[in-house]
């Protein structure tokens, strides 16, 4: 499930990687966020942010998040379709999510290497 304040362009490239993802934004733009939390429980769904609420509604207020909660951390200089594929890439990752609340900070724009061409 991504919450509403997930880019478009994340929950479009999940959807093209095959997730299954609902998008609060789509169905529910204004729910609280305890509502958005037990939706997802409800659902049995990894619930994906950039809110922090989630983490203290999570952590100080210890409402359950049985299928797990990724809290991303992403610089808005990072162009829109990088931030996108970063998110897809860290979901697809699965290493574990049920049951946490994860924080993915990425700090910088990721570097990519070139090798020289040989002719």
């Amino acid at each position: 499930m991504a919450d509403a304040n997930m880019l478009e362009q994340a929950v479009a490239t999940l959807r093209d990687a095959s997730h299954d993802v609902l998008f609060v934004k789509e169905e529910r733009p204004r729910a609280p966020d305890p509502n958005v939390l037990e939706w997802a429980t409800r659902e049995s769904r990894l619930l994906i942010t950039f809110d922090k609420d989630f983490g203290e509604l999570s952590q100080r207020y210890g409402l359950r998040a049985p299928y797990g909660i990724i809290l991303f951390r992403i610089p808005d200089e990072i162009p829109t379709s990088e931030r996108a594929e970063l998110i897809t890439q860290n979901v697809n990752a699965q290493v574990g999510w049920p049951g946490y609340l994860w924080v993915i900070n990425i700090r910088k724009r990721p570097a990519i290497s070139q090798r020289a061409a040989t002719a």
